[in-house]
């Protein structure tokens, strides 16, 4: 989907909006730990490119 991947950034946030988990990738294919996500709830996802512009936003339920 996004081929060039270099300095992107993955931001998740939790159910209050509080930032929990945050990484530099620089690839197309990247894991997160569900244990850095905390407790069940919904988290939203963020893909930034390296000028901050927003690429995806995306819902992670966890239950």
């Amino acid at each position: 989907m996004y081929t060039l991947m270099y300095k992107y950034t993955v931001h998740i946030y939790d159910p209050s909006g509080k930032l929990v988990y945050t990484r530099l990738v620089n690839a197309q294919q990247f894991e997160v730990s569900l244990r850095d996500l905390g407790e069940s709830g919904t988290y939203l996802f963020h893909l930034k490119d390296d000028k901050n512009t927003l690429i995806a936003t995306r819902k992670i339920v966890l239950n």
